[in-house]
């Protein structure tokens, strides 16, 4: 369903602007998806509307200009990542000297 959402974005992208794909996919996944949480419509099955879409307004700059973004934003992404998975570790091994702490 996710899927055939993103792709109807497509339609709504001017024609004039070149969109690249790794531009399009920080877009989708950093500004799209705050923009659809908040307009999203509560029920017993969360739905994407065709507002969602059309009311989304979005600057989008040139191709030179778009690479050096989608780049920058993969990184921090996988950073972020990065200091995600060292968080979980360290906070296993505190559970662990807590355990052996208390025994």
């Amino acid at each position: 369903m996710i899927f055939t959402s993103y792709v109807l974005l497509f339609n709504y992208i001017p024609k004039h602007r070149q969109v690249m794909t790794e531009f399009l996919i920080q877009l989708l996944r950093h500004g799209f998806r705050k923009h659809a949480l908040r307009m999203n419509v509560q029920g017993t099955v969360p739905s994407l509307r065709k507002p969602v879409f059309t009311e989304w307004q979005v600057l989008i700059p040139n191709t030179k200009e778009q690479k050096p973004i989608s780049y920058l934003l993969r990184c921090l992404d996988k950073t972020i990542a990065l200091h995600q998975r060292k968080l979980e570790k360290l906070q296993e091994l505190k559970k662990g000297y807590l355990q052996k702490m208390f025994c």
